[in-house]
């Protein structure tokens, strides 16, 4: 009976180990692959669409994607900020400087192999929402929309280093409804 008990704890014994040892092997080959993986983390203004909500105010929403290419797990999205412009393509018309702050409070997980798609949108004031779809109706389909994004992403560094940044700056056609 004793030596059966023994014989339990030392088998308990050697598999809490063995899997100690797999799970160590496994954060560590996660963890080599931080940096290559950091380097391979890309996010993109996908579209920007002006629109007028059933309560006549008129409203941006932009696109965004975040991708994580990479075996890496261990990315969190933590918010979106994104400053736009407006200008009609040939010309030298501008206007409407805009910054959109998600807001959302994001904190996605951007796993291995995902892409995360988000909707930020934001009303513009009647100045601006005036000027804009004035813009538009009179150089139909040539607005263009000058977009600079910032994704913040959590890492384990956080503590040490701070966010780090994915910035994108991108011009697209500007969608209106």
């Amino acid at each position: 009976m004793n030596f059966e008990r023994r014989r339990s704890v030392s088998v308990l014994f050697v598999c809490l180990t063995l899997g100690s040892a797999v799970y160590l092997a496994l954060a560590t080959v996660n963890y080599l692959s931080f940096y290559p993986a950091l380097q391979s983390l890309e996010a993109h203004v996908l579209t920007v669409s002006l629109s007028t909500t059933p309560l006549n105010q008129s409203k941006l929403t932009a696109q965004i994607v975040a991708e994580n290419p990479s075996d890496y797990q261990g990315f969190q999205m933590a918010d979106i900020v994104l400053g736009l412009s407006f200008y009609v393509a040939n010309s030298k018309i501008s206007l409407v400087a805009q910054r959109l702050p998600s807001d959302q409070g994001i904190h996605a997980d951007l796993g291995p192999h995902s892409q995360l798609v988000f909707a930020v949108e934001t009303p513009l004031n009647s100045q601006n929402a005036t000027s804009l779809r004035a813009i538009v109706h009179d150089y139909p389909n040539m607005v263009v929309a000058h977009a600079v994004l910032t994704v913040f992403v959590i890492t384990f560094l956080l503590p040490y280093t701070g966010y780090t940044y994915l910035n994108d700056i991108r011009d697209l056609a500007l969608s209106s409804s």
